[in-house]
């Protein structure tokens, strides 16, 4: 099976110290070109912050910012600031700057 589609993916190992990574362990992890995250945490409220790009509500933000960058595009305007990975991008057609009545 290819496995490489799990090389962008966060991976936590959780109580790493507690219960020590086996040589095994870290050798499937090399064989699948997987790095872990290895973190120590009893609570949640330990965890969350290693985990929380995997939740649902971030995947929505993730999904509403690009529909919204989309909408932006094609209404001529320039996305959201926050969204904009590259703001030294030259658009092919020029875009008015952003204007906030889009999202509302």
């Amino acid at each position: 099976m290819d496995w490489s589609f799990m090389a962008n993916k966060r991976i936590v190992r959780l109580n790493a110290r507690l219960f020590p990574v086996a040589d095994f362990e870290r050798a499937q992890w090399a064989r699948f070109n997987m790095r872990p995250l290895e973190v120590e945490a009893a609570t949640p409220a330990e965890i969350i912050p290693h985990v929380a790009a995997g939740s649902v509500e971030s995947g929505q933000d993730v999904s509403r910012g690009g529909v919204q960058n989309v909408a932006a595009i094609l209404a001529g305007y320039w996305p959201l600031g926050e969204n904009v990975v590259n703001a030294g991008v030259t658009p092919r057609s020029p875009l008015r700057p952003f204007d906030p009545a889009l999202y509302a």
